[in-house]
């Protein structure tokens, strides 16, 4: 059993397995997982995102503004990010993927994501408020401090980086689904840094390569940069990225998961599908 846990993904002849994955095998599967469900996948994203694009040209002024787009936003981002997690699984048992069924998933932990989106933003927010009032005081110290609040923040996201998953896989409420996290990261930390910042960078460059050919444009059909018709190209490039590429996060995301259950659990797709209650294909 161990051998064939850790054994590639194997794809022939329809078989799926979860399996212990290196940097290469990570990155190959999940354009796999894309690739093979990106009709399905674009679906799930866009039946969420485009309604959260256009609601946020609403012109809400104000404070007040500000905060209700941005809830809208966070909370869309979250939804979509844990129905992926949702689909990765279904890959695995089942080979298909069901978007009702995923948003039924997350409804059922939505409170417990929101919760964490909640912290994870209240967190962001007082790091940048620390961050701007030590860099005002312009001073050695001040360097020290913001260098100290960067290494914690990217500390902690590296620890807690499989939060999403545990909540929606395992059921887990927010405090259990933190320590989950940190369990299966703990004596793996710089090679989940390292996948984490490889996965990072490869985001990055799709988001370049995606909105490339709209800056193109805008610039031939709109040089002036308050033309209406460069707005236009703006927004659209925003929502492409917005839609294309939150895939490839949730998918690298939760192939990570499963590969540290794997090497710490002997985890298996007998027991994926145990846990999310299907029988595999």
């Amino acid at each position: 059993m161990n051998v064939r846990l850790r054994e590639s993904i194997n794809t022939v002849n329809g078989s799926r397995s979860v399996a212990a994955l290196s940097l290469g095998d990570l990155l190959n599967e999940t354009f796999s997982i894309y690739g093979a469900h990106f009709g399905r996948l674009i679906i799930l994203v866009a039946i969420v995102q485009v309604p959260v694009s256009f609601f946020g040209l609403v012109p809400l002024h104000g404070l007040a503004g500000f905060f209700v787009v941005g809830v809208v936003s966070l909370m869309a981002g979250v939804c979509i990010y844990g129905a992926t997690i949702w689909a990765v699984g279904q890959h695995y048992v089942t080979g298909e993927m069901d978007i009702e069924a995923c948003y039924r998933r997350v409804w059922w932990r939505v409170v417990s994501l929101g919760a964490l989106a909640a912290g994870l933003a209240t967190l962001g927010l007082l790091s940048d408020f620390l961050a701007s009032t030590a860099i005002t005081g312009k001073s050695a110290v001040a360097g020290g401090i913001v260098l100290v609040l960067g290494s914690a923040f990217v500390v902690g996201a590296v620890y807690f980086m499989i939060t999403p998953q545990a909540v929606i896989m395992e059921g887990l409420r927010p405090i259990e689904a933190l320590k989950r996290s940190f369990a299966l990261v703990r004596e793996s930390w710089w090679t989940v840094f390292g996948r984490g910042l490889v996965v990072l960078l490869v985001l990055m460059g799709l988001g370049l390569v995606l909105t490339l050919p709209f800056g193109v444009a805008s610039g031939i059909a709109a040089p002036e940069e308050t033309n209406a018709v460069g707005a236009t190209f703006v927004f659209l490039a925003g929502m492409v990225v917005s839609v294309l590429v939150p895939p490839v996060a949730s998918i690298a995301a939760t192939l990570l998961y499963f590969d540290l259950r794997v090497r710490k659990e002997d985890y298996d797709t007998e027991a994926l599908s145990r846990e999310m209650a299907m029988v595999a294909a």
